[in-house]
């Protein structure tokens, strides 16, 4: 069994890049469909 460290460790860049991109789409579908509710 890995710990939590090794696994966050060897996965650190395609979390990040996960995360980066997740929030820029989450961000750009708030700005074009905000205004609908």
């Amino acid at each position: 069994m890995k710990s939590i460290v090794e696994v966050l460790k060897q996965y650190w860049p395609e979390l990040m890049l996960i995360s980066i991109v997740a929030l820029y789409v989450y961000l750009k579908f708030i700005r074009r469909g905000g205004g609908n509710k």
